[in-house]
């Protein structure tokens, strides 16, 4: 045993990568059983019974354990290039050593001016700026986070620099002082120029990069509380800053909906994985399971072979039984290893897509993973919360909104390659939206009497439309498919010659 275990700690992870995986599913599977959370019906996995939860923010938050994870493997991996450099520069280290005063000044300042630059910026705002604030382009930059990097790096060297003063390095204590001395000066001029670019652009540039913030208004539909402080004043939805948000997210979905792989959808549909074609589904997902298990086995019995050599045979033993073992599992019928391979290798819900060759996509509706696909559905889904938070929230009158909309169908219309129900899906949803508010679009029903009607897709198209209103709206009805009504009278709205 006490063998096996040296041998295990030789190779690392990366000599059990198997009994890495199946840990993970395994313990999963076993949280799930215990809290008695595995999935009866699919609705139950979906809806939201808790509201009136915390008022969430719409663009994504920044995932500090991974920054500082991040920002400790980088900070481990140049002490030993530092080190080198010392070693290699000896006599340029001293001279820095005897100003190391003037280099602790120079830090100081570049501080100050990252300080009062920070200020400056934080009270600046372009007029585009509707549906978010200057803090949300500073958060997409992680504008706080390098300020926090040039404040305590500012610290670490005014205090490393009392302590080495004296001009020597007579032991190792000393040299690891001079080394953090060094790192933080370093950490602290790259911040302070990072900073100053990022503002730089932000004040003096024209190129509108900040918009790409609008790329995530798809999350609006995700909570049932969404906090609205970071919207422009009503008196600010002016046309001229409307076209320039609704310009960008025109062109984004252009750039995706005129790729081939878009225009050759034929349908679109929100489903689950877990009702009548849940077998379907899940054997897909325990493909892909099986296929990356086996896949670690094979990277794991090289690399036990290039480092153990001939000793690696009771590892591979051990990789082997835990694959056979898991692959049995997947194959069972236990509920809660179903749910964790069905969580982890696809999703319970989705979007799926039908082409007209008849190949089938499906985009969890989480997706980790940017293929054109779930690019499509984001982009899609965030014109669609344009234009709902334009409509619940900014009172500018129904007709400055329908002219709005007729110029973004007109756009579509004029610019789109392929003509489909798919590519046309966010107008037929933001019409919808409209219609809830007694705003009748005429436009609409030409475009869809000429690319549904035609086709003879209706059948398609109201089940498209029903699965995407029940997604957009399921956080903010209160009653389940309480849109229907609504939903049916658009249809025969739409249908009326």
């Amino acid at each position: 045993m006490r063998v096996l275990l040296e041998q295990i700690i030789n190779v690392s992870i990366w000599g059990v990568l198997p009994v890495f995986l199946a840990f993970i599913i395994f313990l999963c599977a076993i949280m799930i059983k215990c809290t008695k959370k595995e999935v009866l019906h699919p609705l139950d996995d979906i809806l939201n019974k808790k509201k009136f939860h915390k008022t969430e923010k719409i663009f994504s938050k920044i995932d500090y354990f991974s920054e500082i994870y991040l920002f400790i493997c980088i900070t481990l991996a140049i002490i030993p290039f530092i080190a080198v450099l010392d070693v290699k520069y000896e006599l340029y280290i001293y001279q820095m050593i005897n100003n190391i005063g003037v280099v602790s000044s120079i830090v100081i300042g570049l501080t100050a001016i990252a300080i009062t630059m920070a200020v400056v910026i934080i009270l600046f705002d372009k007029r585009y700026y509707i549906v978010f604030s200057i803090r949300e382009v500073l958060q997409k930059y992680k504008f706080a986070e390098w300020l926090f990097i040039v404040i305590v790096s500012c610290i670490i060297v005014s205090i490393t620099t009392l302590t080495l003063l004296n001009g020597k390095i007579d032991s190792v204590f000393d040299v690891i002082r001079f080394l953090i001395f060094e790192i933080a000066v370093i950490y602290n001029v790259i911040s302070v120029t990072y900073i100053m670019c990022v503002i730089v652009i932000i004040m003096f540039f024209d190129q509108k990069s900040e918009l790409s913030l609008l790329r995530q208004l798809y999350r609006w539909f995700w909570f049932d509380r969404v906090d609205t402080l970071q919207f422009n004043t009503e008196r600010k939805w002016n046309k001229e800053v409307v076209d320039v948000n609704i310009e960008y997210l025109l062109k984004h979905y252009l750039n995706i909906c005129n790729c081939d792989k878009i225009g050759a959808l034929k349908s679109i549909e929100f489903v689950t994985t877990m009702d009548c074609y849940k077998k379907k589904w899940y054997n897909k997902a325990k493909c892909k399971f099986d296929i990356l298990l086996i896949s670690l086995f094979f990277v794991s019995a090289l690399i036990d072979w290039m480092v153990l050599k001939e000793n690696c045979r009771y590892i591979i033993i051990i990789n082997i039984l835990v694959t056979i073992i898991a692959i049995i599992f997947a194959y069972s019928n236990i509920q809660s290893v179903r749910l964790v391979i069905m969580r982890f290798f696809s999703d319970t819900w989705g979007y799926y897509f039908i082409s007209n060759e008849n190949k089938e996509f499906f985009v969890p509706r989480v997706s980790i993973m940017s293929d054109i696909y779930s690019r499509y559905i984001k982009s899609t889904n965030s014109i669609n919360a344009f234009f709902y938070i334009w409509l619940s929230y900014i009172d500018k009158g129904n007709g400055v909104i329908e002219n709005e909309y007729n110029e973004v169908v007109s756009y579509l219309y004029d610019n789109l390659e392929k003509k489909s129900m798919v590519t046309f899906l966010p107008a037929f949803t933001i019409g919808f939206f409209m219609y809830e508010r007694n705003i009748k679009n005429e436009k609409l029903k030409e475009i869809y009497n000429e690319i549904i009607v035609s086709d003879n897709k209706r059948f398609c198209f109201e089940k498209m439309m029903d699965s995407q209103i029940f997604y957009l709206t399921i956080n903010y009805d209160k009653v389940l498919y309480c849109y229907r009504d609504k939903l049916n009278e658009y249809f025969k709205w739409i249908n009326s010659c």
